[in-house]
């Protein structure tokens, strides 16, 4: 049976570490993502009202980038 102490104790537990795929491939900046959107916005002519879909479409853009390096990366070991 849990007793309530046991749910607030603190454990010595390791903490899990990434898995090879994740470590090889590095985290997309905020810069990389700030200019793909901006990108986005001039070849659109400049238009307002598209912030946060400009935003989203090049962070997907390069994450999955960022994702497939990391595939061809495991695959060449």
């Amino acid at each position: 049976m849990i007793r309530p102490d046991d749910l607030n104790r603190k454990t010595n537990a390791p903490t899990p570490k990434s898995s090879v795929a994740s470590s090889m491939t590095p985290a997309v900046s905020h810069d990389q993502i700030s200019q793909l959107a901006y990108q986005a916005y001039q070849l659109r002519g400049c238009v307002d009202g598209h912030d946060q879909q400009d935003w989203f479409s090049a962070e997907q853009k390069l994450s999955g980038q960022q994702s497939r390096k990391g595939r061809h990366a495991l695959l060449a070991m």
